[in-house]
């Protein structure tokens, strides 16, 4: 989902989509975007911001830029960015309260955000509040598969360990749910998150519609298109 944007006064240049950036095609389409752009509106950065995850590519990509040429870097943390984006939309300076339910994004405590309610403006925030933290168990196997989440959420409201459902018998290996339900309860490979998007995985998996993904939000949409046809 990565694009990027060349800035000049008050005018902004956003380029085309470029993906994620996964591969070394994807990083060269990137690079290659950015510096057409600063030669076809004639811009000559002063300073960089970029994601606040440290191992993003675009993050090495603005900080050896940054150290190369000796341009201010700032790392902006995902959901203050969504945040601020809708101030500006609005034309709104704050400052104001948010709540920016989201996917995932890195958080400043090293943990995944992704339901918060933040309060700042545009220079700065405050986390007052989020979603109850549940783990990720298997990192991103538990967005390409919503039943770890199921899983994760049940150990979170249950004292013991959860059985499988009985409706998702035979839908999933119940040796496989056994090595879900230990790593959660481990924290191994298995990072906090207050993610509403892998809240909604989880419902959706629970309700017995996704418990595998092939695109991003495939388990959310599949439960909105659910409650659409029953409402």
């Amino acid at each position: 989902k990565n694009t990027f944007t060349v800035a000049r006064g008050r005018r902004a240049w956003v380029g085309h989509h470029v993906g994620d950036l996964e591969n070394y095609e994807t990083l060269r389409s990137f690079e290659e975007g950015i510096a057409h752009f600063e030669t076809l509106f004639e811009v000559a950065p002063r300073a960089v911001a970029h994601d606040l995850h440290p191992d993003y590519l675009s993050t090495r990509y603005a900080r050896d830029r940054a150290e190369a040429q000796g341009l201010a870097r700032s790392a902006v943390q995902h959901h203050h960015a969504h945040m601020v984006a809708c101030l500006g939309e609005h034309g709104v300076e704050g400052p104001a309260l948010g709540v920016i339910y989201d996917g995932t994004g890195y958080g400043p405590d090293g943990t995944v955000w992704g339901g918060e309610l933040l309060a700042g403006d545009a220079a700065s925030c405050e986390r007052i509040g989020h979603l109850w933290p549940a783990r990720l168990p298997g990192g991103e196997a538990a967005v390409r598969r919503p039943w770890h989440m199921a899983c994760s959420w049940l150990c979170e409201l249950e004292e013991g360990d959860p059985v499988l459902p009985a409706w998702l018998d035979g839908r999933v290996d119940p040796v496989e749910w056994g090595a879900v339900v230990r790593l959660a309860r481990s924290g191994l490979v298995s990072p906090l998150t207050t993610s509403a998007g892998r809240l909604f995985d989880a419902v959706s998996a629970l309700c017995g519609l996704r418990l595998e993904v092939s695109y991003e939000g495939q388990a959310a949409i599949e439960l909105e298109g659910v409650g659409l046809v029953e409402a």
